[in-house]
């Protein structure tokens, strides 16, 4: 239950912010756990080589909520690996 509080803060804090920086992501990236997922990456939904998405799916259980991030990058750097504690 703690490890979720804390990502919902850090979550939380991101989007508070007009745009998370650089430094945001990657306080959030170190406190949110990655143990009890798997990871599908780069995974095609369109024609152009950017359509792609990564897919987190627990190790356990069934039937877990649903969440939707996307990611808009940025007018000239920005990539969806940096937002990983999303799906953790």
């Amino acid at each position: 239950m703690l490890p979720a509080l804390v990502l919902c803060c850090a979550l939380g804090a991101c989007i508070s912010l007009s745009a998370c920086t650089r430094l945001q992501v990657t306080a959030a990236n170190g406190i949110a756990s990655f143990g009890h997922y798997s990871r599908q990456a780069d995974l095609t939904y369109g024609p152009l080589p950017a359509n792609t998405l990564d897919l987190y799916l627990p190790s356990t259980g069934k039937n877990h909520p649903v969440v939707v991030f996307f990611f808009g990058g940025g007018w000239d750097s920005g990539d969806k690996a940096s937002y990983k504690f999303v799906g953790a």
